[in-house]
């Protein structure tokens, strides 16, 4: 049972991932819930400047896998791939301040090449601590965003 809701979850947000760029963000959200910036570079050099760009930025990279890594079929697509990264400094004052932010860790970006065309993707903090009503996490949340944000431009430059 616990499985199969682990595979519901991925592909949600497979779905929402992809689908991102065309969906119109809520009224009552302020922010779009989905960061996605088109990549002007091949699949692996996309990954390798996001590699570099989350180094650069003072977080730790944690691990690298496919996107459907674990899934029963045995066959992964090699061409999604997410980045897991923390800077455990600013991960330890959040949590202290509101526990929940640590639904939203470890960090992640997620590359996934469709035809010729690359994207790399991320939630979007500000979005989901939005819904959350976090209100003591304002500037974690916009700092976090605008993290996001400097690390996928910087990778995608």
């Amino acid at each position: 049972m616990r499985k199969s809701w682990w595979v519901v979850l991925l592909c949600l947000s497979r779905v929402v991932a992809v689908q991102a760029a065309e969906v119109q963000p809520d009224d009552t959200i302020s922010a779009p819930a989905v960061l996605v910036m088109e990549s002007p570079y091949s699949f692996e050099v996309t990954l390798n400047n996001l590699r570099d760009a989350i180094g650069a930025s003072n977080f730790r990279m944690i691990r690298e896998q496919p996107w459907d890594y674990g899934l029963e079929s045995g066959a992964t697509n090699s061409r999604e791939t997410i980045l897991y990264f923390c800077n455990f400094d600013m991960v330890n004052r959040a949590i202290k301040l509101d526990r929940r932010v640590g639904q939203l860790l470890p960090f992640r970006i997620t590359v996934v090449e469709r035809g010729d065309r690359v994207w790399a993707m991320a939630i979007n903090p500000e979005a989901v601590m939005e819904v959350m009503g976090t209100p003591r996490l304002g500037s974690f949340r916009t700092r976090a965003a605008s993290m996001y944000r400097q690390i996928i431009e910087e990778g995608l430059l």
